[in-house]
C-alpha cells in the first residue's frame, strides 16, 4: 500500500513539485527575454511539463526531447494505474510540442504513431576528446584477459550471468581471465559469481571517477555490455555504448542477441553479441589465445559509415531543426 500510494503522489516522477517553482521562475524569465527556442529533455519528464507552460507563456517554438520513453518504459514504475494516468499526462503535454526528439529508432517510431509530430533522432554518442592522451597506454595485466564493466547492475535483468556460466565452462583456463566490475552492487555481484563457481576470476571495486574509468576501458582488452533478455530491450541503446566505441576496444554484449544496440555492434563489427554461454567461452578461448601473443589486444578500427560521435549527432539535430523551424 505505501509503494502504491508513493508512486501515484510522483507523477510523472519526484521532481514534479520542483516543476512548480521551475514554471514561476521561468515565466519571471521570459516576461523579460523570449526565446527563439525552448528545448526540453527527460526524464525526468516534469521538465516537459515546465516547457510546456512556457512555451505557452511566450509563444516560442518548444521542442521535446524524450531520452527515455515516457509511459511504458520498461524500466519505470510497473503500474498498471500509473501507467494509464502517464499516457493521458503524455499526450496532453507533448500535444503543443512543435516537434520531438528521440535517441532510438524505437522510441521514434513510438513517438511518430503517439503524436503525430516530426520526431528526429538523435543519438547519445562519445567524445574524441575524452579519450585525448589515452591514445596509447599500458595493459591492465598483460598475461591474463581483463574484461572490464563500470557503472549499474541490475541482477535478473542486465546481469552477467552467461558471462560467468561461460568462463565456469573454461576449467583450468578461467585463471587467465579477470572480470573487473566497478560499481555499487558488491553483494549482488559477489554472490553472482560464488553461484556460478567463478569468484576467483572476479574482481569487484567500488566506483571510480571518470577519467579513471576511461583509461582503464582503454587498457582493458574487452568491454562488457550487458542487457536484458527481453524484447523491452531492443528500443533501449545504453549510453556507454557509445563511450565504448569511443575506447576502441572489442566490446562484448551479452543478454539479449536483439535489438538497436545489437545491431550497432554487428553492424560495426566492435565486437561480439552472444548470451550462449558455450559460444562465449568458446570466444573467451580465442580471445586468451590472443592474449598469449600480445600484452593487449589490438584496438577495434572504426569502419562504420556511420558517426557515432557526439559532434555527428548534434550535426543531425541542427538539420532537423532548421528545417522544421524554418
Amino acid at each position: 500500500i505505501a509503494d502504491l500510494y508513493w508512486d501515484m503522489m510522483f507523477i510523472p516522477d519526484k521532481h514534479l513539485f520542483w516543476s512548480r517553482t521551475a514554471t514561476t521562475a521561468g515565466r519571471a524569465l521570459v516576461e523579460r527575454w523570449k526565446p527563439d527556442l525552448l528545448y526540453s529533455s527527460g526524464p525526468p519528464h516534469s521538465g516537459h511539463i515546465v516547457a510546456r507552460h512556457l512555451a505557452a507563456a511566450c509563444g516560442a517554438p518548444w521542442v521535446a526531447e524524450l531520452r527515455d520513453e515516457w509511459a511504458g518504459n520498461p524500466y519505470g514504475v510497473q503500474n498498471w494505474l500509473r501507467t494509464i494516468i502517464e499516457r493521458r499526462m503524455e499526450r496532453r503535454t507533448l500535444h503543443d510540442a512543435t516537434a520531438l526528439v528521440a535517441v532510438t529508432r524505437t522510441t521514434q517510431r513510438t513517438l511518430d504513431q503517439l503524436h503525430g509530430k516530426p520526431v528526429a533522432l538523435s543519438m547519445n554518442g562519445y567524445d574524441p576528446v575524452d579519450f585525448d592522451g589515452l591514445e596509447t597506454v599500458t595493459p591492465l595485466d598483460p598475461d591474463k584477459l581483463t574484461i572490464v564493466h563500470a557503472g549499474s547492475i541490475y541482477i535478473g535483468k542486465r546481469d552477467p550471468s552467461s558471462l560467468f556460466a561461460a568462463t565456469a565452462r573454461l576449467g583450468a583456463l578461467a585463471s587467465r581471465v579477470n572480470l573487473l566490475f566497478y560499481g555499487e552492487q558488491a553483494d549482488s555481484l559477489a554472490s553472482l559469481a560464488r553461484h556460478y563457481g567463478v569468484e576467483a576470476s572476479v574482481t569487484i571495486s567500488p566506483p571510480i571517477t571518470r577519467r579513471e574509468v576511461l583509461e582503464i576501458e582503454r587498457r582493458a582488452d574487452v568491454l562488457l555490455l550487458c542487457r536484458w533478455n527481453d524484447p523491452a530491450e531492443d528500443g533501449i541503446i545504453p549510453g556507454k555504448l557509445f563511450e565504448y566505441i569511443g575506447a576502441r576496444r572489442p566490446i562484448l554484449v551479452i543478454g539479449s542477441e536483439t535489438g538497436e544496440a545489437a545491431e550497432i555492434v554487428r553492424e560495426g563489427q566492435f565486437g561480439l553479441v552472444s548470451n550462449d554461454p558455450d559460444r562465449l567461452a568458446a570466444q573467451l578461448r580465442g580471445w586468451i589465445e590472443a592474449k598469449a601473443q600480445t600484452p593487449r589486444l589490438e584496438d577495434v578500427p572504426i569502419i562504420s559509415g556511420r558517426d557515432y560521435t557526439r559532434a555527428g549527432q548534434f550535426d543531425a539535430l541542427d538539420s532537423f531543426l532548421a528545417r522544421t523551424l524554418a
